[in-house]
């Protein structure tokens, strides 16, 4: 088993006059956990203000099945362009990933001119060369980097590691010094740190002051964004995402409307000591317990269902077991699912099974229409990606 993944999503809607709902997402990154290979997300999705005519019906959920990871990567290619812009210029850098793999483009806006950044094969060598490694032009091993040197050089990171190559002789060098604390995520100039202290998210200009980014996430939403409908707000995620989104149902029971946990560690004195005790401390004090879904069991108001596979190796059960007791225990209404022969995460036999489940929740609690009866799901699971070697 690996890092703890995190994944959590919100929803929101109030009815509005076209067929097809706008939304906003955000996409946040993850970390991977489990044998099984579960890939973490974050998503933000809130439904805009206006009038909701025939949502949650078959037709929507046949569309909604095309936009599912494996049916997308067969017919969606190049469409995700994340600019990289250059300071002091109209050029930008994004990765354009394809069938036969990935590379860099370097735009020029204002001439409306675009090209390779570098020569792929040249800097895979070199690289190679340097690490010891077998690289592939098509698949290099970093997704974004930054011209330094006068645009002569570029540098990047590698297995937490900053490489710096020269674009004139195409030679890789480690960088022996960073400035990087082990608890902090640099950005990609190396300008700023982003780290986290008491449950706070801090941003560090590394050469000046430091400033808070966030305040346990309660900035005044419908003030920000009042176009959207946070009377309707629902949120789900997976193992640590699923105790943060049952820990949002609770924490905030009158913002959080409906939810849905997968494979919840719902309390860390019941989890590995090598995650949470290396992130949260040791020993084992009142934190522990007041942060504990199960402790807050009885504050619950809205919809929550609670999913769990009966041999998840990463999470064990009784995790969720125990926030079930605690929620039967405070005469708390909710819906649990069981489920046989899963592991971590919704996968396995019935992973489509708890898709379908999860939008029938939201469609049922939030859009307050009845979903369609045992819509079937499917899916075009797609083999995989080769990994680079050590040699």
């Amino acid at each position: 088993m690996s890092s703890h993944e995190q994944s959590a999503s919100v929803a929101s809607g109030r009815e509005r006059q076209r067929r097809f709902p706008s939304s906003i997402f955000v996409l946040m990154p993850g970390t991977q956990r489990c044998r099984r290979r579960i890939v973490p997300y974050t998503i933000l999705f809130l439904l805009l203000v206006s009038r909701l005519v025939a949502q949650g019906t078959r037709d929507d959920y046949e569309r909604a099945q095309q936009f599912l990871q494996d049916n997308l990567q067969h017919v969606l290619y190049i469409a995700d362009v994340n600019p990289h812009w250059i300071e002091k210029t109209s050029h930008f850098v994004y990765r354009r990933s394809a069938p036969g793999g990935s590379e860099f483009i370097l735009v020029d806006a204002e001439r409306n001119t675009s090209g390779p950044p570098f020569d792929h094969a040249r800097l895979a060598a070199a690289l190679a060369q340097a690490d010891k490694r077998e690289y592939s032009a098509s698949d290099l091993p970093f997704r974004e980097f930054e011209f330094v040197d006068g645009n002569k050089s570029i540098q990047f990171t590698v297995d937490k590691a900053d490489w710096t190559c020269s674009l004139s002789k195409y030679e890789c060098q480690k960088n022996s010094v960073s400035n990087k604390n082990e608890n902090e995520e640099m950005s990609p100039n190396k300008r700023w740190a982003a780290f986290v202290r008491d449950h706070n998210l801090f941003l560090r200009d590394v050469s000046t002051a430091l400033r808070l980014m966030t305040d346990q996430g309660t900035e005044d939403v419908k003030q920000r964004y009042p176009y959207m409908d946070i009377e309707r707000v629902g949120i789900f995620g997976t193992s640590a995402g699923g105790y943060g989104a049952a820990h949002a149902m609770l924490a905030f029971p009158d913002f959080y409307k409906v939810g849905v946990s997968t494979s919840g560690d719902h309390d860390a004195r019941l989890d590995k000591a090598w995650w949470n005790e290396l992130y949260q401390g040791y020993p084992v004090q009142d934190d522990y317990v007041s942060q504990s879904n199960v402790t807050m069991a009885g504050q619950l108001k809205g919809h929550l269902l609670l999913e769990h596979g009966d041999i998840d190796d990463n999470v064990h059960p009784v995790e969720t077991m125990r926030l079930v007791d605690a929620l039967m225990k405070a005469n708390k209404n909710f819906d649990m699912l069981l489920v046989p022969n899963m592991y971590h995460g919704e996968s396995g036999d019935h992973r489509l099974y708890l898709v379908r489940r999860r939008w029938d929740y939201f469609v049922q609690y939030l859009l307050g229409v009845t979903p369609p009866s045992n819509f079937e799901i499917k899916e075009e699971r797609d083999s995989g990606n080769g990994r680079r070697r050590r040699r």
